[in-house]
C-alpha cells in the first residue's frame, strides 16, 4: 500500500499515554487470543524525507518509521507503528497501537478499529475509532475511511473522512490519489498523489501531498519514502 511519505497511523507503552487509552487498547485485543494459532504477519521499516499525517508536517527532519501487522484468520488484527519523529536522539517517539476486525465478502471488505496515538514526551496522546470500506474494482482498490476522537490530541480530528484509490500501472508500479476532508474544529481538507515502485521486498514512493483550512491553504510538499518490507 502506498504511505504518501507516512501517512499510515496504527508494545512499549508511552509514557505519557493515559490509562484509559490503554484500558480500551487492552479491550480491543482481548478477543484476538483464541485466534492465535491461525495468523499472518508482515512488517516494514521505513526511511522517508518528511513525516506527513494528513498533509500536515508532523517531524523537523528526516524520519525512521518502523510497522508490524499481525492479521488472524478471524478477521482480527493488531498493528503497531512507530516514528522517530524526526530526532536522531530517540528521546521522543511516537508509538501507536491498532486494533480491530475486518469482515470480508466477495469484492468488499468492512473494518472497525480503535487507534491508540501515544508519545513519549509531551502531550497530545489519544484514542480514535475508525471504520474502513474497501472495494476492489478490477485490478484496482477503493477505500472509504470515517473516524473520530472527540477528546483527540495535536493531531487528533473530531470527525474525519476521507477516500484513497489505486491502480497499478505494471506489475511493478502502481499510482494512488487521496482526498480528505477534517469537519471538525480544525475545518480542513487535504490530499495526496503517490507514485510507487516496488521490486522485491523494497517500495520506493514519491508522493506530493497538501492541506488547506478555512483560512489558508499551503504548498504541495514532495515526500520520498524507501521502506523495506518483510
Amino acid at each position: 500500500m502506498v504511505s504518501f511519505g507516512s501517512e499510515a497511523r496504527h508494545c512499549a507503552a508511552p509514557a505519557r499515554l493515559s490509562r484509559t487509552a490503554w484500558c480500551l487498547s487492552a479491550a480491543a485485543i482481548a478477543p484476538l487470543t483464541p485466534a492465535m494459532a491461525q495468523v499472518e504477519t508482515s512488517g516494514a521499516v521505513s526511511l522517508v524525507s518528511q513525516y506527513r499525517y494528513r498533509g500536515e508536517r508532523q517531524a523537523p527532519g528526516p524520519d525512521l518509521q518502523a510497522e508490524f501487522e499481525a492479521a488472524f484468520a478471524s478477521g482480527w488484527s493488531v498493528d503497531f507503528w512507530g516514528s522517530t519523529l524526526g530526532r536522531p536522539s530517540l528521546k521522543r517517539l511516537e508509538l501507536d497501537l491498532s486494533a480491530g476486525r475486518t469482515v470480508r465478502r466477495g469484492a468488499t471488505s468492512i473494518g472497525l478499529f480503535a487507534d491508540v496515538v501515544g508519545y513519549t514526551e509531551g502531550q497530545g496522546s489519544y484514542v480514535q475509532a475508525r471504520a474502513q470500506a474497501t472495494q476492489s474494482l478490477g485490478k484496482g482498490i477503493v477505500e472509504l475511511e470515517l473516524s473520530s476522537a472527540p477528546q483527540g490530541g495535536r493531531t487528533a480530528s473530531f470527525l474525519y473522512s476521507g477516500v484513497t484509490a489505486s491502480h497499478p500501472i505494471t506489475p511493478a508500479l502502481t499510482a494512488t490519489g487521496h482526498a480528505g476532508l477534517d469537519v471538525g474544529a480544525h475545518g480542513r481538507a487535504d490530499w495526496a498523489l503517490a507514485g510507487a515502485w516496488q521490486r522485491g521486498p523494497m517500495l520506493l514512493t514519491l508522493s506530493a501531498t497538501a492541506t488547506s483550512s478555512r483560512q489558508r491553504g499551503r504548498r504541495p510538499a514532495l515526500v520520498l519514502s524507501l521502506a523495506r518490507n518483510f
